[in-house]
């Protein structure tokens, strides 16, 4: 566990999903509360209805057939307006969106995912069936203006 998680930072869940009566699986979910500081320069490009998309991209060192990251259906993603520097010039939104991708793995870069050094050439020899999942994590600010304020 790093230093800067809590203890109740990180939960698992045990789904257990019957397909037929010889196959059976049992999905390991494991929940991660990820807190941070970001930063990103804020410019108007559409004065006055500018509004700029901050975006945080989540992945794992893991292939696809090991991880898979996906939104939590009961529980939505959030942001701190409180803890937003720029209040005085911007706005931030309450709503948060998420989208669950993949990308493919890079072919220069050698994982240690496996232990099994043969299927580990055979992946790489393969780079169709390489890929990551990313989570993308994105809420929005606009300009604060003073007719806001008044209204």
């Amino acid at each position: 566990m790093d230093k800067g998680q809590e203890k109740n930072d990180v939960f698992y869940l045990f789904i257990f999903r019957r397909v037929n009566v010889k196959d059976n699986k049992i999905y390991i979910c494991e929940h991660r509360h990820i807190k941070g500081l970001f930063g990103r320069k804020l410019e108007l490009h559409h004065f006055p209805s500018d509004v700029q998309h901050l975006s945080i991209f989540i992945t794992s060192l893991f292939l696809d057939d090991k991880v898979i990251l996906i939104p939590d259906p009961y529980r939505f993603s959030e942001v701190n307006r409180e803890a937003f520097v720029d209040q005085q010039e911007w706005s931030l939104y309450e709503h948060v969106d998420t989208e669950q991708r993949y990308i493919k793995d890079f072919l220069f870069r050698i994982d240690d995912d496996d232990e099994d050094d043969g299927r580990q050439m055979k992946e790489i020899s393969n780079k169709e069936d390489r890929k990551r999942s990313v989570l993308t994590v994105t809420c929005h600010t606009d300009l604060y203006l003073k007719e806001k304020q008044n209204e």
